[in-house]
């Protein structure tokens, strides 16, 4: 009696399930007829394309009309919810199809320098991804027609994925930044959208840390902050220099433009500590003394850090004697100046300060004589002789030297020449200087 009840309860819920009103009915056959109007567009499409000549050329618009009403058709058909589940796999089949053929199109009009249409090369891309997802999922494991179909289209759907790099190059190249971020997201995005092909887009090329790169340098340039914090992980897998060298500068910036300073400050002293004595850590280095020049206890401090572990960095001992010289440490300040000039022969500014720490000991020097009284003149004369004129001369061939690095900038070296020639004896080098 049980199993008789049950039985009955399922012919029954069977008979509900199976049951269909009039507007059902009529809603499942329109919807049949829509796909079988779609497949003979596409047909037609497909017959037009394989039947082209050079002297007989496609009628590319009689195609693109095809095959946009049958995208039409099936895009209805589907959104009914009546379209046969056996018959699924042929709509989402028709639906790549007749949108590949429009992806072919634009193509063929942007590698021929044509009239290109960004937005409908977009549209057929998305349109002919979901019809091949469809493909995947609704194909029959037992139909060899239909797997071997699959297959083909899990293939091609893997690839359709550069074609986002190529909007991405467009985008760029028509200065349209919005477009170039929307793209480089999905083109990252891919294996999220089309999970069924996430296995074969593991390394694609372009590599992700480039497109993360491109979005990073499009939010730089338009001051998005958060956008360019959250792709900057995977841009620094990007393993290109100049993208290195950008995202670290970008990022430093980045602080310094939201105010903040202590983080800036954090990231230049860990880029120095990682490699001290490279070109990068050198300017590294002069960004972070101006930051701290106008403090010289903290300026100090730091050059003495980066020494301990690059005692030879051109930009560590000019900090470090510049430091010393703001507190009238002249002498000692000289030593590390000194050291820089070492490190670049050629660096001007560590030269004028060479000259300039001697040039102002000469000058403190002779105030001091100034205010003493000695018991000859000869012991004066020695005063001046070995704490003023040999400081001087000291001095002579750093700020000759700035003369010869830039002779066209007198400010940096004409002054002190000429009060210089003057207190060694050379009066005649020290009048040529006087209209300078």
């Amino acid at each position: 009696m049980k199993k008789l009840m049950m039985a009955l309860a399922l012919f029954m819920m069977t008979g509900v399930v199976s049951a269909q009103t009039p507007e059902q009915k009529a809603a499942m056959k329109e919807a049949k007829a829509q796909l079988n109007q779609a497949i003979k567009l596409r047909d037609a499409a497909k017959l037009a394309l394989q039947s082209a000549t050079p002297e007989k050329p496609v009628d590319n618009a009689m195609v693109k009309s095809n095959c946009q009403q049958a995208d039409d058709l099936i895009e209805k058909a589907l959104a009914s919810g009546y379209v046969d589940q056996k018959k699924l796999f042929d709509a989402y089949f028709v639906k790549d199809e007749v949108n590949t053929f429009l992806l072919n199109i634009e193509q063929a009009k942007y590698s021929k320098g044509e009239d290109f249409d960004a937005a409908a090369f977009e549209d057929a891309l998305t349109k002919a991804c979901d019809g091949m997802s469809g493909v995947v999922k609704y194909a029959n494991p037992k139909d060899e027609i239909q797997e071997g179909i699959m297959k083909a289209e899990k293939t091609k759907l893997a690839k359709c994925q550069v074609y986002y790099a190529l909007l991405v190059q467009i985008a760029n190249s028509n200065g349209n930044t919005q477009a170039v971020i929307d793209n480089c997201k999905k083109y990252i995005d891919y294996p999220k959208a089309h999970p069924e092909v996430a296995d074969l887009c593991q390394d694609p090329n372009p590599p992700y840390g480039q497109m993360a790169y491109y979005i990073c340098a499009m939010a730089f340039n338009s001051k998005d902050w958060a956008l360019m914090a959250e792709y900057t992980p995977l841009a620094n897998t990007y393993d290109d220099p100049d993208a290195k060298n950008f995202m670290e500068a970008a990022g430093a910036q980045a602080l310094l433009q939201q105010g903040d300073t202590v983080g800036w400050v954090r990231m230049m002293r860990e880029k120095i500590a990682k490699d001290p004595t490279s070109e990068e850590s050198e300017m590294n280095i002069q960004n972070l003394m101006a930051f701290y020049s106008k403090d010289a206890t903290e300026l100090g401090k730091f050059c003495d850090e980066v020494l301990e572990s690059a005692p030879y960095s051109k930009m560590a001992n000019y900090g470090k004697g510049y430091s010393l010289f703001m507190e009238s440490k002249y002498a000692e300040a000289l030593e590390y100046y000194q050291k820089s000039v070492e490190a670049d022969p050629e660096y001007l500014d560590a030269i004028m300060q060479c000259g300039y720490c001697l040039f102002n000991i000469a000058n403190a020097n002779n105030t001091t004589i100034q205010g003493k009284t000695f018991k000859t003149k000869a012991e004066a004369d020695e005063a001046v002789k070995t704490n003023v004129i040999d400081y001087f001369e000291q001095a002579q061939p750093y700020f000759e030297r700035v003369r010869e690095l830039a002779p066209d900038d007198s400010g940096k070296w004409a002054y002190e020449l000429r009060v210089i020639y003057n207190a060694i004896g050379q009066t005649e080098k020290a009048k040529e200087l006087e209209n300078l």
